[in-house]
């Protein structure tokens, strides 16, 4: 995310006098911290879970019966149109902004989900995935997209295909 700030001047004042800069501005840029995960002790996120900020949703070897929700927010550094794919071997959902992108509720084998949308970029989305793995056979959950100019258009074909990275996730 980046943010113009405001113009400055720097002044270098020492025994010999002082020295003023010309007017510069100050362009902050940041980079992403993560997402929130939450990790609850079964397949219906009730209960207290364990909850850390993790850098992507990449997760595979998913044992027993857990669920797992994902929060934060998407802050795109290209503007146009996205693809988002949510490959899951279990029930999974993707919200962008508090609007359900991907309902893969009956999910139960390796399958691969796309939704399309025009991003901003510097623009902050909230987001929100919930992944549930029932059973005992390990479990696999991964977010990934692709960029404009990769084959990101409304109802094409998906292109080139990433994990989306930490440095565009923020969990606060």
């Amino acid at each position: 995310m980046t943010d113009d700030g405001a113009v400055f001047t720097v002044a270098v004042k020492n025994p010999w006098g002082t020295v003023v800069s010309g007017e510069a501005i100050l362009t902050v840029t940041t980079v992403g911290d993560g997402l929130r995960e939450d990790r609850f002790p079964n397949a219906d996120f009730t209960g207290v879970p364990t909850t850390s900020i993790v850098p992507d949703i990449d997760e595979s070897g998913v044992n027993g019966t857990v669920s797992i929700r994902w929060t934060g927010f998407l802050v795109p550094s290209v503007t146009g149109y996205h693809s988002l794919y949510v490959r899951a071997t279990g029930p999974v959902r993707l919200w962008i902004n508090g609007v359900l992108a991907i309902n893969g509720l009956r999910v139960q084998t390796d399958t691969l989900l796309k939704c399309s949308m025009n991003l901003t970029a510097g623009q902050r989305y909230s987001i929100r995935m919930e992944f549930a793995n029932r059973g005992t056979t390990p479990g696999a959950v991964q977010l990934l997209w692709s960029l404009p100019g990769q084959g990101a258009i409304p109802g094409g074909p998906g292109g080139t295909r990433g994990i989306v990275p930490a440095s565009v996730f923020y969990s606060q």
